[in-house]
């Protein structure tokens, strides 16, 4: 069975079920742009088949007609519903970064998250390196001596 039969190895993004027509349009628009690149430059160097062969014109329509139809597939009302929800949390927790100026980083030694401060993590930098004396600060840019 081939790839294009078993379907998508992906699950579409639930707000992509959201957004308007027209951003969607242009959603499958860059990416029938990128894939369709990286497979011509692909066959084109390691196969070497010319750009002007009719096969990519073919691939080009077969890709875009199964773009759209996974784009524009209606999602079930619960599952557009839940994406709305996930929607306005999201957007509702980058407003509240926002807002309070918050930096949010990946711990070094494990999958957890440090929520803070911007002036607060600033503050911390500094110390460390005043403390450490590990850095130097460098006044002018000698890039172009080099």
């Amino acid at each position: 069975m081939s790839t294009r039969e078993s379907g998508p190895s992906y699950i579409r993004t639930n707000q992509s079920a959201i957004r308007p027509r027209k951003q969607q349009k242009i959603e499958i628009k860059n990416e029938h742009k990128d894939i369709l690149s990286k497979v011509q430059n692909n066959l084109t160097e390691y196969h070497h088949v010319p750009r002007t062969h009719a096969i990519f014109e073919e691939y080009a329509n077969q890709l875009f007609n199964y773009l759209n139809s996974c784009y524009f597939t209606p999602v079930p009302y619960k599952d557009h519903i839940e994406a709305r929800e996930q929607s306005q949390t999201t957007a509702s927790i980058r407003n509240k970064i926002k807002q309070f100026k918050l930096i949010i980083r990946v711990t070094d030694k494990s999958n957890n998250f440090y929520i803070g401060s911007a002036i607060e993590i600033e503050k911390k930098v500094q110390q460390y390196f005043m403390d450490t004396n590990a850095f130097t600060v460098i006044k002018e840019n000698r890039l172009p001596e080099i």
